[in-house]
């Protein structure tokens, strides 16, 4: 059983493979411009005029490559934009923003495409930025320079094979710059922090179109911010600098218990204590299904920087109860990528997710309330994710990731068919209403939810006002905005 398996319809064509589709693409003629222009009302023409084509290249829907763009994590959310523009430099990138900002057209930013929500999504113009994906490691290898729109699957692949990584997350094809800028949690997280944490630096381009650097002694408090704040709020980056870690031993683990009643919850209360308390060498994260009949079962699953024997001794501490199955694996780091991914590919699907942090077990009565939820509601799945370790040594003011201290981050996902959106989130908000009771009120930046009322407050408690003062300092016009984007004020 994978980590997500709402995850493993994901995927299409990597990147580099779309990068060569572009490579001997050939301008929109001006007659193609005016008629999409006519269509559209869009200023395509002035904007073709405002770009380099070496340095950004600009699609239309009746263009052969436009449809190889166009996919989609969240098909509920999708949109079909009057413009894709592929940058392939800052130069193009800045090109592009000052057109932006003379004409006001609506616009989104795109990287990996993984918004839950559809923030990277767009009607009229989207800055696409993955042909910025170049990989470069440092002479030393103690750090590596990654584009602005590469995919974590493509770091993971160009690192892995030299015994080094960053912590970041299990899905390949996230990109890097949503991950990052919300924080980043992933199967490294409790040995290395999340992946923020191991970022030294980032250019990007602000919101007057001007290419700047931010780290700890540059631009620090925009580097405070882009660490934890989300994306699409104060630029959009063209290159981060991430520091390397050395993996030199590596088992991966799955134990599965069938239970029922009692057993089940005090099954899960052994879990939640262990990951309280177990050393940082593991990561683990805790799946929880319920039957209509009302077995549970219980999937804890992840990694441990360690061997096979002092691994299965670690795991023998979560509980007394005998598993059903379990499994250990000596891998290397790319392996443990694809394994707990389900694959490598780009596909699609229809679905919502939900999140919220613990900071305490969950209770006896809302574990029950959990599992007849679960019960009540077939298709969606919780996943807790254990935090604590190295996250936990980082204090909560320390970057705009606010939530170091809980004991994990629960998300709540489903996926369905089109046909029964309405009903799914229908089911979803019942379900995620019955736990309020028992939950922080604080969500993961990474799972955004348009339900959320205050938002701003959930994903950022105590660090939204230095948010707010950072945002009004490097975009005063609010030039950067979502749905759910740093407000200003």
């Amino acid at each position: 059983m994978k980590r997500r398996e709402f995850l493993q319809k994901s995927a299409a064509a990597t990147l580099s493979a779309l990068g060569l589709l572009l490579k001997h693409y050939v301008l929109a003629s001006p007659a193609l411009l005016r008629s999409a222009e006519a269509e559209s009302g869009a200023q395509l023409f002035a904007l073709q005029k405002a770009l380099n084509s070496s340095d950004a290249l600009l699609l239309l829907p009746s263009d052969g490559q436009y449809v190889n763009y166009q996919n989609a994590f969240n098909l509920r959310t999708a949109l079909s934009p009057q413009a894709r523009v592929m940058v392939r430099t800052p130069r193009g990138l800045a090109q592009l923003i000052q057109w932006l900002r003379r004409t006001k057209v609506p616009f989104a930013i795109r990287g990996g495409g993984h918004s839950y929500e559809g923030f990277s999504q767009s009607e009229r113009i989207v800055i696409d930025t993955r042909l910025m994906n170049s990989i470069e490691l440092a002479p030393s290898k103690q750090s590596v320079f990654i584009g602005g729109g590469a995919a974590l699957g493509d770091v993971y692949s160009a690192l892995g094979p030299k015994g080094i990584t960053i912590p970041a997350g299990s899905c390949p094809p996230v990109g890097v710059s949503g991950h990052v800028q919300g924080g980043g949690f992933g199967e490294f997280a409790r040995p290395f922090g999340l992946a923020c944490d191991s970022l030294l630096s980032v250019d990007l381009v602000n919101a007057d179109g001007v290419e700047i650097t931010a780290s700890e002694t540059e631009n620090s408090d925009l580097f405070w911010a882009i660490r934890g704040g989300g994306g699409g709020s104060f630029g959009v980056a063209t290159r981060y600098q991430f520091r390397t870690h050395a993996v030199s031993e590596l088992t991966s683990f799955g134990v599965t218990w069938l239970l029922r009643g009692e057993r089940a919850l005090d099954a899960c209360k052994d879990w939640q204590k262990w990951i309280a308390t177990a050393p940082d060498f593991v990561t683990s994260f805790l799946r929880i299904d319920v039957s209509h009949s009302q077995n549970v079962t219980l999937h804890a699953a992840g990694l441990g920087l360690c061997s096979e024997a002092k691994l299965q001794a670690e795991l023998q501490k979560i509980t007394r109860e005998k598993p059903n199955h379990q499994r250990l694996e000596p891998m290397n780091i790319v392996q443990a990528v694809h394994h707990f991914a389900g694959g490598n590919a780009y596909q699609s699907v229809h679905m919502k997710a939900k999140s919220d942090y613990l900071y305490e077990p969950l209770s006896d009565d809302g574990i029950r309330a959990l599992f007849a939820g679960l019960q009540k509601h077939q298709g969606i799945t919780a996943t807790m994710d254990g935090y604590g370790g190295a996250i936990a040594k980082v204090a909560p003011t320390a970057t705009a990731f606010a939530h170091r201290k809980a004991l994990c981050c629960i998300q709540y996902s489903t996926s369905f068919e089109p046909e029964k959106t309405e009903a799914s989130l229908a089911s979803m908000k019942e379900f995620y209403d019955g736990l309020r009771g028992y939950m922080s009120g604080e969500c993961y930046v990474n799972y955004p939810d348009l339900d959320l009322k205050n938002y701003a407050a959930a994903y950022w408690g105590e660090n939204l006002a230095r948010l707010k003062q950072i945002k009004a300092s490097v975009d005063p016009t609010n030039f950067f905005q979502h749905a759910q984007s740093i407000p200003i004020g």
